[in-house]
């Protein structure tokens, strides 16, 4: 697999050592693009001057805390002038819960389908896993349960910040709306549009309760549930 036509895009708010360490295991598997958006963190995080120093790393530095879903638009648009010559994105969070090897699955996935309008969903197996925590699996069952029964949108993992975007279909995306976690939801429902989706199954890890995460579970959810059914809706 040419690891150096596909390009990792992680957006980061106040990362701690796990996001320094999975960026080298990144390199070291031959990741040579890995574009790194700077959601206004802290200037005390040290992991961010870690990162920056790779000669594989291009950070780019929002001042303020815009949220995921800005931050994911400034990479696009990077990419997309920067890297217009690559076969696609593959989007992953920092805080370790995804593998190498499963961002290598996403990505081979991606090189065989790039030239179609296909997104790869990283996709939990949350029925098979008794780890995880149950409000991250029962929220996330029952999303795709009303997003399949009230949208037609049939997906088994809703909330999976890994997946690929083929290149020729990256502009797009720049004109969903949301700039916080929602805008992920609005991908899918933009996507169900243009394209079709390619599920490749992935480890279901949760690191500490998953307490890393900066998601909001009811300010986060409810702005999620909003989108859901504006666009059933529409």
């Amino acid at each position: 697999m040419a690891n150096d036509v596909i390009v990792i895009v992680i957006p980061v708010y106040n990362p701690d050592e796990v996001f320094s360490k999975f960026v080298q295991q990144l390199i070291n598997v031959g990741f040579t693009k890995i574009v790194v958006v700077n959601d206004g963190s802290d200037k005390n995080i040290k992991e961010i001057g870690k990162v920056e120093k790779y000669n594989e790393v291009e950070m780019i530095h929002h001042v303020v805390n815009r949220g995921k879903g800005r931050a994911l638009k400034t990479a696009f648009d990077y990419v997309l002038i920067h890297h217009s010559d690559c076969q696609g994105v593959i989007t992953t969070d920092a805080d370790g819960q995804h593998t190498i090897k499963d961002i290598q699955k996403c990505a081979h996935s991606l090189q065989t389908c790039y030239t179609d309008k296909k997104m790869i969903l990283g996709c939990r197996e949350f029925q098979k896993n008794r780890t995880v925590p149950f409000r991250s699996k029962f929220g996330n069952l029952f999303t795709c349960f009303v997003l399949r029964v009230f949208s037609g949108l049939r997906i088994s993992d809703s909330q999976t910040g890994l997946r690929g975007i083929p290149m020729n279909a990256l502009s797009e995306l720049l004109v969903v709306e949301g700039e916080r976690y929602e805008y992920e939801m609005n991908v899918l429902f933009a996507w169900n549009q243009i394209g079709q989706f390619y599920e490749v199954p992935i480890d279901t890890i949760y690191e500490d309760n998953n307490s890393s995460s900066h998601f909001h579970p009811l300010r986060d959810s409810l702005r999620i549930y909003k989108i859901i059914f504006q666009n059933i809706f529409k």
